[in-house]
């Protein structure tokens, strides 16, 4: 029976799976990107895209895995989302995601963002000076990037890049491997500008800790 956890390498350093234990390639030798590629249940879809952009949760927060729920139902209260089924899908997803990044970075605690982005924030073409970030987007467009082979070309031409460009799908998780990893290259990326769209984004984004994390939460 073929195994469905296996990756598919799409171009060097760049690979693909249909499962969530997938990201795991990123640990493997000359991976730079893995993308797993999936559909979150219906009807979520539907229901983050019915709030106005000023009630998208914007936070930040540097937790244990373990504590995310009990962190982010006040924080999601506080900004007006609704305790329904959707809901307590992104928050129960947000936490499996903060897992599998935990253990694949081997860190307790994770720095989890959730972004509502209504501006061209962080357009340019770059790469991350961290070791791993994962990325997901609940709404809005997703993350483009560019193949290696055309990394330096974006880089160098940024808004006037007219090489081929790589979307992420809505949906999509991607763990990026950034400057700061061992033997790491990095993937050139950027948000998708929206200014002039009417788009509003959803971003979640987990790290590792860092100089600029927030102090760990603590319900004490």
């Amino acid at each position: 029976m073929e195994d469905t956890n296996i990756t598919r390498e799409i171009a060097p350093g760049v690979k693909t799976c249909i499962k969530i234990h997938g990201l795991d390639a990123i640990k493997e030798t000359d991976t730079e990107l893995v993308i797993w590629h999936r559909t979150l249940p219906p009807g979520f879809k539907e229901w983050i895209d019915k709030f106005t952009p000023s009630s998208l949760p914007q936070l930040r927060v540097f937790i244990a895995p373990g504590d995310i729920r009990l962190a982010l139902n006040p924080m999601l209260d506080e900004c007006g989302l609704p305790k329904d089924s959707m809901r307590e899908l992104m928050i129960s997803d947000i936490t499996d995601l903060a897992y599998v990044f935990s253990r694949i970075t081997n860190s307790k605690r994770v720095d989890l963002r959730l972004e509502n982005i209504n501006n061209d924030s962080c357009w340019r073409f770059h790469i991350d000076y961290v070791e791993a970030r994962l990325l997901t987007t609940y709404r809005g467009a997703a993350t483009q990037w560019v193949q290696p082979a055309y990394a330096k070309q974006a880089l160098n031409e940024q808004k006037e890049f007219s090489g081929p460009l790589e979307r992420l799908d809505i949906d999509d998780v991607a763990i990026f491997n950034g400057k700061s990893a061992a033997q790491a290259n990095g993937i050139v990326h950027r948000s998708p500008p929206i200014v002039g769209t009417g788009q509003s984004r959803l971003l979640f984004c987990l790290n590792k800790q860092s100089e600029l994390s927030p102090d760990p939460w603590d319900n004490s």
